[in-house]
């Protein structure tokens, strides 16, 4: 297929599902627990959840990479599979501990989970389809400073 197909294939097919497989497993499982009750917590168990499926995502493609790709694959994945699960962590988090409707709470969800399958899917592309790690790498650095900037906000108005 040709460079726009694999950038929609990116942004309409790989960020979704696997933003979508990471969030079920925390909606299911960890979402539920009692201990899920701070904000930062939406952070910390997205994030949990992100490695452990960075882990097995690069137990899947490592056989069929190069030595250096798989070191390159070890240190990122986990990393940036981190950074777009702290999206929905902590747009899931804000949502689930506030005491809004039950309506409002699944539109922030969900515009959460949208947002981050969207730029997973924008990262992807920018890295298979443009050859620009440039490019990606400036999308994960706008990314981490939302994500840091919510956290200290969160810690902040704990403290208050």
């Amino acid at each position: 297929g040709s460079a726009s197909e694999l950038a929609w294939f990116c942004v309409g097919i790989v960020g979704p599902i696997e933003e979508g497989v990471k969030f079920t497993l925390a909606a299911l499982v960890l979402f539920r627990l009692r201990w899920f009750d701070e904000p930062i917590d939406g952070l910390v168990y997205a994030s949990t959840v992100a490695i452990g499926f960075a882990a097995v995502e690069n137990f899947v493609y490592a056989p069929s990479l190069d030595w250096h790709e798989q070191l390159a694959r070890a240190f990122t994945s986990p990393l940036i599979h981190s950074l777009f699960s702290a999206i929905w962590g902590i747009g899931a988090a804000y949502a689930l501990l506030s005491t809004w409707t039950v309506w409002q709470r699944a539109f922030l969800i969900s515009v959460s989970l949208l947002v981050s399958a969207i730029l997973h899917g924008l990262y992807d592309a920018a890295l298979l389809t443009l050859q620009a790690p440039w490019l990606a790498s400036l999308i994960a650095l706008a990314i981490w400073m939302f994500v840091l900037t919510q956290t200290r906000s969160q810690l902040k108005s704990r403290r208050a």
